[in-house]
């Protein structure tokens, strides 16, 4: 995950997932877990929802990122 703050890069924001549920090998679920996981932490303190998700991949990708979005 990166931040940008303003159009910065604020890197001591980054942070990488650790994929717990999902298998490894399992695209469309590991980011369906990472994205599930992430805006979950919303309610959390400093942990405030994106202005802006940018997904790499294709059509599926996409869909996954949506269906988390709607739960």
């Amino acid at each position: 995950m990166v931040v940008f703050i303003d159009g910065e890069p604020k890197k001591r924001l980054y942070r990488k997932f650790r994929i717990k549920e999902a298998d490894g090998s399992d695209d469309y679920g590991s980011m369906y877990e990472v994205l599930r996981r992430r805006l979950l932490r919303r309610e959390d303190p400093g942990w405030l929802l994106p202005d802006l998700l940018i997904v790499d991949g294709g059509r599926g990708h996409v869909n996954v990122a949506l269906r988390v979005l709607r739960e």
